[in-house]
C-alpha cells in the first residue's frame, strides 16, 4: 500500500476557485522467465481518498479493473478547493487471487503541482494479540439479544493520552462480526447506549472488522 500526498500553493486572489489536475498512476507487473509456468495473475490499482491504511474495499475514490495485462494505467482527476493545501490518497495494488508472489513497479505522474509518494503509514507499533473463541456458552449475539452479556469481553485501560488506537477482530469468513468500545467501570457490558458507546466498527462484516480511534484520552 502506498501513500500519495498532493500539494498546492493557492493564490489568495483566487481563493474561491478550484484547481483541476490529473494524476496518472502506472502499475507495471514484472514479467520473468519463471512466470511462464505460473497461472495468469490479475492485478489492478484502487485509489482511496484517506490518510490511514485501507482495511475495507468500500468507498474507493477510483476502483480499478482486474486484468492480466502487465501494465495498468489509472488516471485520477482531482478538484482541489482553496481550503485544501494538500490532500492524501492511498494507492492499493490488489491481486484478484493471490496465486503467487509477484514484483511490480509503481510510477506516478502529475499534470500540475508537486506531490510526495511513500509507503502507507504503519499500524501503531505497540501490539497485543489475544486468541479466543465463541462457544455455545459465549455466542451472545448482537445487543438486541438478552444474551449479549455472554459475548467475549475484554477490559482496556488507557493509562495516558494516545494519538491513535487500532482494534481489529478476525474470525472465519462465514461469521458476521462487529467490535464495540464501551465506557464503563470495569463491569461486564449487558447493553450499549449512545452515551456509553465510545466507538464501533460499523455494520457486521464477514471475517474481519476494525475500529480506528484518534486522540484517545486516558481512562
Amino acid at each position: 500500500m502506498t501513500k500519495l500526498v498532493l500539494f498546492y500553493d493557492h493564490d489568495e486572489s483566487y481563493a474561491m476557485t478550484k484547481l483541476s489536475l490529473s494524476v496518472w498512476i502506472l502499475l507495471s507487473r514484472h514479467v520473468t522467465a519463471a512466470a511462464v509456468d505460473t497461472p495468469q495473475q490479475f492485478l489492478t490499482l484502487h485509489v482511496f481518498k484517506q490518510a490511514h491504511r485501507v482495511f475495507y474495499p468500500n468507498h474507493a475514490f477510483t476502483r480499478g479493473t482486474y486484468s492480466n495485462n502487465p501494465h495498468s494505467l489509472t488516471c485520477v482527476d482531482i478538484q482541489l478547493t482553496a481550503d485544501e493545501s494538500e490532500t492524501t490518497f492511498m494507492l492499493v495494488a490488489s491481486q484478484f487471487e493471490k496465486l503467487a508472489p509477484l514484483d511490480y513497479t509503481l510510477s506516478v505522474f502529475s499534470t500540475d503541482g508537486p506531490f510526495e509518494l511513500s509507503d502507507a503509514p504503519e499500524t501503531p507499533p505497540h501490539r497485543i494479540n489475544l486468541m479466543d473463541a465463541w462457544t455455545s456458552a459465549t455466542a451472545g449475539g448482537c445487543p438486541k439479544h438478552a444474551t449479549f452479556l455472554d459475548n467475549p469481553q475484554y477490559q482496556l485501560v488507557v493509562e495516558s493520552f494516545m494519538e491513535r488506537m487500532l482494534l481489529t477482530l478476525e474470525a472465519p469468513v462465514d461469521l458476521a462480526i462487529n467490535l464495540r468500545l464501551v465506557g464503563g467501570d470495569g463491569q461486564r457490558v449487558g447493553s450499549v447506549s449512545k452515551k456509553s458507546l465510545r466507538g464501533q466498527s460499523g455494520e457486521y462484516r464477514p471475517g474481519f472488522c476494525y475500529l480506528d480511534l484518534d486522540a484517545v484520552e486516558a481512562g
